[in-house]
């Protein structure tokens, strides 16, 4: 995997794909959505996309008024390029929150 933009990146065919999400100061309520179907978040294996990349949605809830995070890794082949992100809730110190990140996928050139 090789980084194409923040949150975009370039794949190989055949590659594996790990998405680890761990939380900070909350209770750990993610779910994940695959080319806009439910998914369980297990590493994936990157196929040529129909359309012009493969996608995926990471949605996180935030459990403590006070504030929390979640940390987000994503990574493809040993020795290429890691993707590291920390979603912080948006309204500490008040109501619980959600937040979403998307994350696109293209073949390698």
């Amino acid at each position: 995997m090789l980084k194409k933009s923040k949150r975009e990146f370039f794949c190989v065919a055949g590659e594996e794909i790990t998405v680890t999400v761990t939380s900070k100061g909350t209770v750990h309520a993610v779910a994940f959505a695959r080319d806009g179907e439910d998914w369980d978040g297990q590493p994936f294996i990157f196929t040529e996309p129909d359309d012009e990349f493969r996608s995926i949605a990471i949605f996180m809830i935030f459990s403590n008024p006070g504030g929390g995070s979640y940390d987000i890794k994503i990574s493809g082949k040993p020795d290429e390029f890691i993707f590291k992100e920390t979603a912080t809730q948006d309204t500490p110190n008040g109501s619980v929150d959600d937040v979403a990140r998307g994350y696109n996928f293209y073949p390698k050139p």
